[in-house]
């Protein structure tokens, strides 16, 4: 089914990781040779990476643009210590394949070390990078094997019926609560800010050797989704804080984990950041996410869970499962999406399971392997996997039926909740004129 909605409150062409024309004379730029990588200019603006091969017959260059997925005043937090400043030694870039534009999505950090590591996903699938000392490789993701056995743990979201009600009953207690709230506001096409707090389990933290490991994961996690999110919506996310549990930790992991996470930053005494929009909590742990719909800064309803993360950019060990899918899915909730076969009429029908939802007998919006479902949907549990899932919240996405929908109900809840008098919830980004730079060459 082809996308059919022509009219959008904004042109994501003109929004896709957009330079300031104000800095882009000045912008330092560093030109990199893929299969002869030289020192890397950590300190550069912009990044040019030339030849990058994804197969025999097809090399794309890269443009990515210097950002900082930690908020300047962001705090490291753990239990019975100080709070300190969050920092990440790496530098975050994001961008996309030089001529593509909004088609195609690259967000990579350089190491101390000047080693890259990054993701990259276009027109034909997704791909790892890595650099090593002499060039900068990237390695398909692949769940063809994972797809095929019948063994295999899909991911799947926890969100129910259940967790929607309770999301609208605490939506409806919240504006209550804020005779403040005023219209939401008309769409101008500014950017806004989301803040996002992470908390942890011991048994994730404890698969890093360091660490500073978790939070560089965490900032490169971050950089990924933002990249997604400021495409499709115009709104970025920074970290506002990390919370790393050892072994000490209030979670009983057997039970409910989002009730406990909800109940935990709930209590006042226990001094969680109160400068967040949402809250996340990321587990290694069996693979599942869980989170409240539409819930931007709403009072004690601000969270979300995804289990089942790794180390490392590495889907190989459990492609379906990836972090950032799953990630960038619970955190669409937060931002008011359902699932894609829960939309009326249906997104698309890759999965007829869920009460309320699409019940018949689930299908594929477009070709196998070829990026016809997106973040929203359960399309990888369709022959093909992960390669079904397009980098896209919907946003000019050419299969499903009017895929738009999505990132345009996301986008009226930053809206919505923008217009709350309260520093919490989305804040406008003050940027200058832009100008895309994805289309040159």
């Amino acid at each position: 089914m082809p996308s059919s909605d022509p009219s959008r409150p904004f042109s994501i062409a003109s929004l896709v990781l957009l330079l300031l024309v104000a800095s882009a004379a000045q912008a330092e730029r560093a030109l990199l040779d893929a299969a002869a990588l030289t020192t890397v200019d950590r300190n550069a603006d912009e990044i040019l990476i030339r030849g990058l091969r994804l197969s025999d017959e097809r090399h794309v260059d890269l443009l990515l643009l210097q950002v900082d997925p930690i908020a300047r005043d962001a705090s490291l937090r753990r239990p019975g210590a100080e709070l300190l400043p969050l920092r990440s030694e790496r530098r975050f870039y994001s961008g996309a394949i030089v001529g593509e534009g909004h088609r195609s999505q690259a967000s990579l950090s350089v190491g101390a070390d000047g080693l890259i590591r990054g993701v990259l996903s276009e027109r034909s699938g997704h791909w790892v990078l890595q650099s090593d000392a002499s060039q900068l490789q990237a390695r398909s993701v692949s769940d063809q094997a994972a797809a095929r056995s019948a063994e295999h743990d899909h991911f799947q979201c926890g969100v129910d019926s259940a967790i929607q009600q309770q999301s609208i009953q605490a939506r409806l207690a919240d504006e209550l609560a804020r005779p403040e709230l005023t219209q939401p506001r008309q769409d101008s096409g500014e950017r806004y800010r989301v803040r996002l707090a992470y908390d942890t389990t011991a048994r994730f933290v404890n698969q890093f050797d360091d660490p500073q490991d978790v939070i560089d994961f965490l900032g490169d996690l971050t950089n990924f989704i933002s990249t997604l999110y400021v495409n499709d919506l115009n709104t970025e996310i920074v970290i506002s804080s990390i919370t790393l549990r050892d072994d000490d930790e209030p979670w009983d992991l057997s039970g409910d984990l989002l009730a406990q996470f909800r109940s935990y930053w709930n209590n006042a005494a226990n001094s969680v950041d109160q400068t967040r929009t949402i809250a996340h909590l990321v587990d290694a742990g069996p693979q599942s996410g869980v989170a409240y719909v539409g819930a931007l800064c709403v009072n004690n309803f601000d969270y979300g869970l995804s289990q089942g993360l790794g180390t490392e950019f590495n889907p190989d060990a459990n492609p379906q499962n990836w972090a950032f899918f799953v990630v960038a899915h619970e955190i669409g909730h937060n931002f008011g999406s359902q699932h894609t076969h829960c939309y009326q009429p249906v997104v698309d029908e890759c999965f007829g399971e869920e009460a309320n939802c699409f019940s018949g007998t689930p299908s594929l919006p477009g070709p196998t392997g070829q990026g016809s479902g997106t973040i929203m949907s359960y399309c990888h549990l369709r022959p093909g996997g992960l390669s079904n899932l397009a980098i896209s919240l919907g946003r000019n996405h050419p299969f499903g039926n009017n895929p738009d929908r999505v990132p345009n109900t996301m986008r009226a809840h930053v809206l919505q909740r923008a217009a709350v008098n309260n520093p919490r919830c989305p804040q406008p980004v003050v940027t200058d004129i832009f100008v895309d730079r994805f289309e040159l060459h």
